[in-house]
């Protein structure tokens, strides 16, 4: 009941259309209706049984496909919930009385079938190769379907005798729907668990057997300390961080490029390798059209190796600017188009004990294939 004369939701709408692609599943069927998967060891990307291209396109489709059937079940379970005073029994209508025959599982690999793969014509999943297990072997899987069929086929008969009337919006073929995409939902997810299942327990055996997670900083500090023994103390990476100064004075701060650990450590300087000039030829840059400013003063090239595994690097990295007190000077960032000038693109005054961080994101050097696709 409302208090106004037009009613809460629109009389009709009309909704957009909910389409699903069922070519990747059609693609792993063969004429007589078996399935064929399997994933190819051989690629290069191929990394373990869950980061590989097969396994990935196979956890997209089917992610997709869940998403499809939650937006499909919502829109009938909106219908559903609608007040109409009928005394139907909408509370049945689902799919969790539906087995779900998804179950990770390993096998022992014997090279000897055990079968000629008779009788299994008609089944989704062959049976000419069974191989030896001490627990489950593939021609289980033939018991999981038949045991998903049944309770699948329970389920909907069910629903005929509870939703006799096919005139009524919810009837028997609403509910067989939303059983069925409720149990395609479950389907997905349970593929999903299990494959994440089966990659955890590896990476626990790894774990075991090695006795930690090697993570980025344990490489960095691996190649820190390599690096101290292949180079002279000349050559050898050395901490990027460096008192700002005028000749014979003190310093007036302090210009650093710190890596912040991803493991909650303090932030360090990175290592970078230096080439150091003590003096050159003057440099300028320009401050307005017709104005250009000449600077002297030390020079300094770095370069710097950043190592990741996965694309993680293990750390944030950030230009640190400090300003003892009473001291001022001026940080300029910009590029180098000539020997001879300096072009900034930003700059900030630092002074009295101010303490800028900036963070920045560090691109590799492309590859000479990369400048030539450019």
């Amino acid at each position: 009941m409302t208090t106004t004369d037009s009613t809460p939701k629109p009389e009709s709408t009309v909704q957009p259309s909910l389409d699903a692609s069922l070519t990747y599943l059609a693609k792993h069927l063969s004429e007589d209706l078996s399935l064929h998967f399997s994933i190819d060891r051989a690629s290069k990307k191929c990394r373990t049984p869950r980061r590989n291209r097969d396994i990935e396109t196979a956890l997209k489709h089917f992610a997709e496909l869940s998403e499809w059937s939650s937006k499909v079940v919502s829109y009938l379970r909106g219908i559903i919930a609608v007040p109409s005073g009928h005394s139907l029994a909408t509370s049945s209508i689902h799919g969790a009385n539906i087995f779900v025959p998804v179950l990770p599982y390993f096998e022992k690999i014997s090279t000897a079938p055990q079968g000629d793969g008779q009788g299994a014509k008609g089944l989704i999943v062959s049976l000419g190769k069974v191989r030896e297990s001490p627990v489950l072997h593939v021609g289980d899987l033939y018991v999981f379907l038949q045991e998903h069929k049944r309770s699948l086929k329970s389920t909907i008969d069910s629903f005929g005798g509870l939703f006799k009337n096919d005139n009524f919006l919810i009837n028997k073929t609403t509910a067989k729907v939303v059983a069925v995409l409720d149990n395609a939902k479950e389907v997905a997810a349970y593929l999903r668990s299990g494959i994440e299942y089966i990659e955890h327990m590896l990476f626990e055996q790894l774990l075991t057997a090695i006795g930690k997670e090697l993570t980025p900083l344990d490489f960095k500090n691996y190649m820190k300390y390599h690096l101290r023994r292949l180079f002279n103390d000349i050559y050898a990476p050395r901490p990027f961080c460096y008192p700002i100064r005028r000749p014979d004075h003190d310093p007036e701060g302090l210009i650093s490029i710190d890596a912040i650990p991803s493991d909650g450590g303090l932030p360090e300087p990175i290592y970078t390798q230096v080439r150091y000039s003590s003096a050159g030829a003057p440099m300028k840059f320009p401050i307005s059209a017709g104005t250009n400013i000449t600077f002297e003063g030390e020079r300094f090239v770095h370069g710097c190796i950043l190592h990741s595994f996965s694309g993680d690097s293990g750390a944030q990295f950030q230009l640190n600017v400090r300003a003892r007190q009473f001291s001022t000077f001026l940080v300029l960032l910009g590029r180098i188009p000539a020997k001879d000038t300096f072009d900034p693109s930003h700059a900030f005054l630092v002074k009295n004990r101010d303490d800028i961080k900036i963070p920045l994101n560090m691109e590799t050097i492309p590859t000479p294939k990369q400048f030539k696709d450019a």
